[in-house]
């Protein structure tokens, strides 16, 4: 005996009800650069450096990470906090380096001198690439010495870097220019070595060289950058 229009109406109706009902499915755990976790709204970077705050945390004033609306703040041992003086924006976690006083996960970590930290981020600019954002803390005072919320133009590459390093002195390779390629192409982006000298209490940012094929940059450099490329920077030199 079959069960009807009736019958099939209302097990249609029963399935729909019970499709509504279930909670949607949570996105894949993924790497760093899934949605749950490149976008959210608060996220703290525990640190190990000696004398140094005890963590840095990043979080989205209205809750909401994709409006590029995060402030920074460092916490310290004994329970105080440091707002880090960043421009809003959507900062996420990176891989970061340590320098060997110890390191701030997800962030970059240099210490030019005793009772300073010079802290390296990553801020999302869409639709550009990436900038390199730098905070020069005083470890003794716990404030912030100085703020960099645009070093240069863009990354060269999506993760932190530096290329050579000494107290008080790193080089860094950011995008130096662009090199139009008509309307069919996409503009060629150029590397150049960005200076950051600490000067006392503040950080002084001056370009040097444009980067050739030849040189090795460590991680900075794109091994599969183009002879036509090194020809181009050396004409702008």
């Amino acid at each position: 005996m079959g069960i009807g229009k009736i019958g099939v109406a209302l097990l249609l109706a029963w399935a729909s009800v019970q499709a509504v009902a279930q909670p949607p499915q949570a996105a894949p755990a993924g790497g760093l650069n899934s949605v749950p976790i490149y976008f959210r709204s608060s996220w703290t970077s525990p640190c190990s450096v000696s004398g140094g705050p005890t963590s840095i945390t990043f979080t989205s004033a209205g809750g909401d990470a994709t409006e590029d609306d995060m402030l920074g703040m460092a916490s310290w041992p004994d329970g105080s906090s440091t707002n880090l003086g960043l421009k809003p924006g959507l900062f996420p976690q990176s891989k970061g380096f340590a320098s060997p006083e110890g390191g701030c996960e997800g962030l970059g970590v240099t210490v030019p001198r005793e009772g300073q930290l010079l802290l390296w981020m990553e801020r999302d600019d869409r639709p550009s690439g990436p900038r390199l954002v730098l905070v020069l803390l005083d470890t003794k005072d716990r404030q912030v010495l100085d703020v960099v919320n645009d070093a240069g133009k863009e990354m060269w590459g999506f993760e932190l870097c530096w290329t050579k390093s000494q107290p008080g002195l790193y080089e860094t390779v950011l995008i130096g220019a662009y090199q139009d390629q008509g309307q069919t192409a996409e503009p060629l982006d150029l590397p150049r070595v960005m200076r950051i000298h600490v000067v006392d209490d503040h950080l002084k940012l001056t370009w040097g060289d444009w980067v050739s094929k030849v040189q090795q940059r460590g991680k900075c450099f794109d091994s599969a950058w183009s002879n036509d490329q090194a020809e181009v920077s050396r004409s702008l030199e």
